[in-house]
């Protein structure tokens, strides 16, 4: 199984990775944001990592992993991702923390053969 995670607008965070951009309701940069593995202590992942269910690891080594959890039943799992808030030091900082709203929109594509 893979996820594919295709953000609006993209971002570039402090150490090069691929970010998710997001814009205030004014028009200006907003924080950037990371998808996390919140069962990896909060790590990064790729817009495309592998998905592995309870007991069945991830086929590739080499890729991020992310394990689904059954929550209950048979067809009820959780995806253990979470967002990370990125707001950096500098000029643009006072912008982002000044009152206002952001948004940032994603899709989520899991695909499974």
């Amino acid at each position: 199984m893979s996820l594919v995670i295709t953000p609006l607008q993209t971002d570039t965070d402090h150490t090069g990775a691929a970010a998710i951009a997001s814009t205030k309701s004014d028009g200006k940069a907003g924080p950037d944001l990371l998808i996390v593995n919140t069962d990896n202590s909060n790590v990064p992942v790729s817009f495309n990592p592998q998905l592995a269910t309870d007991g069945q690891p991830c086929s590739n080594s080499g890729q991020d992993c992310v394990t689904l959890n059954a929550t209950g039943g048979v067809s009820d799992w959780r995806l253990p991702l979470g967002v990370r808030v990125l707001i950096p030091a500098g000029a643009k900082r006072a912008d982002m923390l000044a009152p206002g709203t952001w948004q940032a929109a994603v899709t989520l594509n899991v695909a499974y053969q």
